[in-house]
C-alpha cells in the first residue's frame, strides 16, 4: 500500500519477491523506465526496502 500512495498508481498483484516492482503495477519495462518514480519501480522486491512494509514500522 505504501509504494501504490508513492506511486500515485493500483497495484494489479503483489510484489513479488523476485521481480520487480514495475510488474505488480502492470507497466512494461519502458514504461517504468520513463516514470517519475523509475527507481523505485525498478527496485527488486526483494531489495525494496522495509520502511514500506507496515509490519516494520
Amino acid at each position: 500500500m505504501a509504494v501504490a500512495n508513492e506511486l500515485q498508481l493500483s497495484a494489479q498483484r503483489r510484489i513479488g519477491f523476485g521481480v520487480p516492482v514495475y510488474v505488480a503495477f502492470g507497466l512494461t519495462r519502458p514504461q517504468a523506465k520513463n516514470h517519475r518514480a523509475a527507481k523505485l519501480l525498478m527496485t527488486m522486491g526483494d531489495d525494496l526496502s522495509l520502511d514500506y512494509c507496515a509490519v516494520y514500522n
